[in-house]
């Protein structure tokens, strides 16, 4: 009878230490996941740099879309050189004018309102780094955020902008005047120009076969692009290229990013801190770009969903406060199980044998007071470190007095089975 009744007592001692166990793990595995979502969120606003640059076209970022932008700052930066770039604009579309180009298309032209394409462009962009054509190119597919970071740092890199001074519209006009004569030497029209040099008798034949297109600077040059006026032809219209000398300045400016409605300052932060984008391609690097929202989304319900307790799902707002009570009240078993064997004499862990790979949880005193004594406190700090929720005081005080109990109980389990 006594055999029987140790086992029993053991059994439970065991078993109890087995939940109290299990606790520690629920609470260690809410802790873990909690720490994935702090890393992940430490990192997600750089991380969203990345998600932004990946959901903008490439075209995006060159000239054509944020030189009114750059001319902008260049203004605030350099008054000179601004004053410059201004005057050889004007210059260029006083000549467009004279040529029968409307002002308004040469304003609508310039990408003033936001999507609109700047097809008036006096700048071109210059940067140390570059991306084959695949790498700028490949957006909205499965990219990793590994090839992003690499993409971001082409982006994010300073640039050297090559700004438009001065252009030689002596030579434009003449050039302009040759193609008139081309076009008449060729025989392609018979409307006869008296006199040849009737200015605007040329320009006025000028502008009924040809079409703006666009302003383009070159190394050296401007290039002004138009396309024929065929009317009713049944074929595509040529292009008409007519290049002019240009002077042009150098200066240094920040990134690109900065004149695409980028955050500068993250952009900056992530840009120079090389241990940090090292830290988000090992953690994140092979992950697909477009995943890692969800992935954001996965850790914070892991965070706010139910937390299951010997198989019973309990909300985070009563997990704490649910998990540490049965923890007061399995002290409270294992003590009374230890004070009854203590009363017949039974030394249930000391001489107890099973088959149990985890029996070492009460045999061992240090494991054994480690799990029965510092579990409570343990818990409750595992637990308010990842909690979402500000709880009242009248919770937190409930909580204080249950890890109190269960400290106590365990304590003096601990104290009486020594002898056991």
């Amino acid at each position: 009878m006594d055999e029987k009744l140790k086992e029993n007592l053991a059994k439970r001692l065991l078993y109890l230490t087995k939940v109290i166990f299990g606790f520690l793990i629920i609470c260690l595995i809410v802790f873990f996941d909690y720490l994935d979502y702090k890393e992940l969120k430490s990192k997600s606003e750089y991380i969203g740099l990345l998600i932004k640059l990946n959901n903008i076209r490439s075209e995006q970022f060159d000239a054509a879309h944020t030189e009114h932008k750059i001319a902008s700052w260049v203004d605030l930066n350099n008054k000179e050189v601004s004053h410059n770039y201004i005057a050889s604009r004007k210059a260029i579309a006083g000549l467009l004018i004279n040529v029968g180009v409307e002002k308004k298309v040469i304003r609508a032209s310039k990408g003033y309102k936001e999507g609109e394409k700047n097809e008036f462009k006096a700048l071109y962009i210059s940067v140390e780094k570059k991306l084959t054509d695949s790498e700028i190119e490949s957006t909205f597919n499965n990219i990793s955020v590994e090839e992003m970071m690499k993409k971001f740092n082409y982006y994010a890199q300073p640039i050297q902008l090559s700004i438009l001074i001065n252009a030689d519209t002596t030579l434009l006009r003449k050039r302009i005047f040759d193609k008139v004569f081309e076009k008449l030497e060729n025989g392609d029209y018979d409307e006869p120009i008296k006199p040849k040099d009737d200015s605007s008798a040329k320009l006025k034949f000028f502008q009924s076969i040809y079409e703006f297109k666009d302003v383009s600077p070159k190394k050296d040059s401007v290039v002004l692009t138009f396309y024929e006026n065929i009317g009713a032809a049944q074929r595509e219209p040529n292009d008409v290229h007519i290049t002019t000398k240009g002077t042009f300045t150098t200066i240094s400016s920040p990134p690109i990013l900065f004149f695409a409605d980028f955050d500068s300052t993250l952009v900056s932060e992530l840009y120079q801190n090389k241990l940090l984008q090292k830290n988000i391609v090992s953690e994140y690097g092979k992950i697909s770009i477009n995943d890692i929202d969800k992935l954001l989304s996965e850790f914070i319900s892991k965070n706010i969903k139910a937390v299951s307790i010997l198989g019973i799902d309990i909300s985070r707002r009563w997990f704490p406060l649910t998990l540490l009570l049965l923890l007061v009240v399995i002290n409270y078993l294992l003590l009374k199980n230890i004070m009854k064997a203590n009363n017949l004499n039974l030394t249930v862990i000391s001489e107890y044998e099973e088959d149990d790979a985890l029996d070492f949880m009460i045999k061992n005193k240090f494991i054994r007071g480690l799990l029965w004594i510092s579990t409570p406190i343990t818990i409750v700090s595992l637990i308010l470190l990842t909690s979402f929720i500000q709880y009242s005081n009248f919770y937190y005080g409930i909580l204080i007095v249950s890890v109190f109990l269960s400290f106590y109980l365990g304590l003096k389990a601990f104290i009486s089975s020594r002898k056991l």
